[in-house]
């Protein structure tokens, strides 16, 4: 008892000293459980209680916090969007649109605010907006549109990411005229041209320098390269992901030059820190005003404020006081993986870097017996710098451990090797960040010094670049974490008529890739989420929409075998896959088994047909997949006609479950043909446009007389299936409650 009356006496005295040094961080967990809601009341319970075990004594500390916590809850429940029903809603829009900033997503993508002519006023997000600006106030015609929810496992939602952000709908233009302005957005047409001004600065003299160029922009104004790029593999797989996100780092760094700036002119600190203070916003609005750069810039100036008022500052007071801003302004931030790492680190870094140092300070420790003043002038410079690199290291130490937790829910990547990686990526960005702005200033004045200045700077980012190549390829210096597939067996739902599926045995098979957009949309996030790189893809046929990826699944993945159904088409890019005799391609023959692991193989049942005067859906082949003792066949695109050759031909065509796709001229899946299989569950893909894509009313009822489960795919969204010995579960994405299970 004497034990837990000690204990319990410390933490209620470190209680104290913390409610009476940032007494706001009770009110931003209260506004952080208000933030939640309903929705996530288990955490907003468990925020709350935390809220109120830090909230200062008295009552009106008390109501402070659950004021609060009823204010940011009443404006979640103001800005919240209804989700529409499963499918894209469209509908035809004329009225008076005015454009707001870029969003940051898709190609020229913007905000609006579209008042129709019948009266409606939406905030939408308006799609490539060409020779317009931020303020434009135009008369257009146009389609609203709703995006349908994710319809596939590790698929992006737009329709959540528009809700959070309380957009009601897209709107493409049909056509546009300007009307008039509106000073508002004036702050955004300005800072958009300063980015493209500043981007030719940084970058000329080095425009086709593929490597720094990105690199340097990406650093500078948040410019991502793309997913798939070596430079974004690198910097990935060596926890440096965030110097490309213009966030806490950015706004630091520029602020820390502005004041080094400041202190050598001999400013006095307050005009200084509004000085600071200016620009650092200046730089989040010209990075395009993202919320992770907004959010640092105003954690930066209510820390600096306590400057200008001359007070003590308090990192966790600031910290409070901005998140309680950020989530009254936009509740459903909190949910937002930018701002869980953000605020996570920042907290991170506060309480754990005390306690980090004790570790890495020891490389900076002067024996105790030694007298600091026998040193010379060189060893206490060499003790000076190993101080800041122990700084450094605690720092870094304590953002990863910070960041661990969410790195690991939401990517499923650790990365280790961060904590080294960071001691040199990070003044790396700070010589880009520097150089930079020293080219924009001096390159305005003097081109000739604008270049001299990027080609150095394309050196720091070169050298950037391949340290970190050097830190990813370190052994368990990243590993992969939980995100266990979605099911044994995906097919992934396109809504276009493609197809393709994936299957988690032995090293992993894909059996079609899909259009070059559905992978990127689809299959390559779910690869990654679930951290897999088949080694086995089959094509069905040589159609777009389902072998069109090809060659970025190759290049990507680098599977060890390719299994093809026939060697020439017309289609370009299976044209340009099969022409590069890539030696993983295999032409499957009639009869040829291909095993995935010691209970799952591939057995090919019809072979493709060369004949190029036939349509591409009936030249595929058909695969049957072997799995613990189930069979499954997959028929790709193929017609009536050719279920009826197979059937002539004596084929053996039991299965339990059969994938069928849509023909292009015919149907596919007839009734004699899936007698012949004694199939118990069908899954047919369909599209959107056109309506022939979709399995008619006769067919399914005919389908569901015969006693089969039928899977359509523009209700069911994707389809998993898990495989036991005994049992087969089918289940749709869409509707979970809908599950069928095999037995045997």
């Amino acid at each position: 008892m004497g034990l837990m009356r000690s204990l319990w006496g410390m933490l209620d005295e470190r209680l104290s000293q913390s409610r009476a040094s940032a007494p706001l961080v009770a009110i931003a967990f209260g506004v952080l459980a208000g933030a939640l809601g309903i929705d996530h009341w288990r955490w907003a319970i468990g925020f709350l209680a935390i809220g109120i075990l830090f909230v200062r004594s008295g009552v009106r500390w008390k109501l402070a916090l659950l004021g609060f916590l009823a204010l940011t809850a009443w404006r979640a429940n103001q800005l919240k969007i209804e989700a529409p029903a499963s499918q894209r809603m469209t509908r035809s829009a004329t009225g008076e649109l005015l454009l707001g900033r870029l969003t940051g997503m898709g190609n020229g993508e913007r905000l609006g605010w579209l008042n129709l002519v019948q009266g409606e006023e939406i905030r939408v997000a308006v799609q490539e907006v060409a020779n317009h600006e931020p303020g434009d106030l135009l008369f257009i015609d146009g389609r609203l549109f709703s995006p349908a929810p994710a319809r596939n496992p590790a698929e992006f939602s737009l329709l959540r990411h528009w809700g959070q952000h309380s957009l009601k709908a897209g709107l493409d233009l049909h056509s546009a005229k300007k009307i008039g302005g509106n000073w508002q957005q004036g702050i955004w047409r300005y800072s958009e041209r300063a980015k493209i001004s500043f981007k030719k600065l940084i970058t000329r003299g080095i425009e086709d320098d593929e490597i720094a160029a990105p690199i340097i922009v990406a650093m500078m104004l948040g410019e991502t390269p793309a997913s798939t790029s070596e430079i974004t593999e690198a910097f990935r797989y060596s926890g440096a992901m965030h110097v490309f996100a213009v966030s806490g780092l950015h706004v630091t760094i520029v602020g820390g030059l502005v004041w080094g700036i400041l202190l050598l002119c001999r400013i006095p600190r307050r005009p200084a820190v509004l000085l600071i203070i200016f620009t650092m916003v200046a730089y989040a609005l010209i990075t395009g005003g993202r919320a992770p750069a907004m959010r640092a810039t105003l954690m930066a100036t209510t820390f600096l404020s306590a400057f200008l008022l001359r007070r003590r500052p308090s990192l966790f007071n600031s910290l409070s006081m901005s998140m309680i801003i950020v989530l009254l302004w936009r509740p459903s931030q909190a949910m937002e993986i930018g701002f869980q790492l953000s605020y996570g680190v920042i907290a991170s870094i506060g309480l754990g870097f005390a306690l980090c140092y004790r570790w890495t300070g020891k490389m900076a420790e002067l024996d105790e017996l030694f007298p600091r003043r026998l040193l010379s002038n060189l060893q206490k410079m060499q003790l000076g710098f190993r101080g800041k690199i122990a700084a450094m290291a605690a720092t870094s130490l304590a953002a990863w451990l910070g960041s661990l937790p969410w790195m690991a829910y939401h990517f499923g990547l650790v990365t280790p090797i961060a904590v080294l990686a960071s001691l040199v990526l990070i003044p790396a960005t700070f010589l880009v960040l520097a150089l930079g702005l020293s080219a924009i200033v001096f390159g305005s004045l003097s081109p000739g010094l604008g270049e001299v200045m990027n080609h150095t700077n394309a050196f720091v980012a070169r050298t950037a670049f391949h340290a970190a190549r050097a830190f990813s390829a370190v052994p368990l210096g990243h590993q992969f974490v939980g995100s266990k597939e979605a099911a044994d067996w995906v097919v992934f739902d396109f809504s276009d008529g493609g197809s393709a599926s994936f299957l988690a045995a032995g090293d992993g098979a894909l059996i079609d890739v899909g259009s070059e957009r559905r992978y990127y949309q689809m299959i390559r996030p779910a690869m990654r989420r679930w951290h897999w790189s088949p080694e086995t893809i089959v094509l069905s046929h040589p159609d777009a929409k389902h072998s069109g990826a090809i060659s970025e699944v190759v290049g990507h993945m680098k599977p060890e075998r390719v299994i093809i159904p026939v060697v020439w088409s017309r289609s370009p890019s299976y044209r340009e896959f099969v022409d590069a005799q890539n030696s993983s391609v295999k032409v499957a023959k009639l009869g040829s088994i291909y095993p995935l692991s010691d209970d799952v193989w591939l057995q090919i049942l019809r072979a493709g047909q060369e004949d190029l005067d036939t349509l591409a859906d009936s030249r595929g082949m058909v695969t049957r997949v072997h799995w613990k003792g189930w069979k499954v066949l997959v028929m790709g695109d193929l017609g009536v006609e050719e279920e009826r050759e197979m059937i002539s031909n004596g084929i053996d065509l039991e299965a339990d479950i059969v994938l069928i796709g849509r023909h292009g001229r015919t149907y596919s899946g007839s009734i004699e043909f899936l007698k012949a299989t004694g199939a118990k569950v069908v899954i047919a893909s369909s599209a959107i446009y056109p309506k022939k894509q979709n399995p008619t009313k006769i067919w399914r009822k005919a389908v569901r007389e015969l006693g089969i489960e039928l899977f359509v795919q523009g209700e069911a969204g994707a389809v998993l299936m898990d495989f036991e010995t005994s049992e087969l579960r089918v289940k749709s994405f869409l509707d979970p409650e809908r599950i069928v299970v095999l037995e045997r």
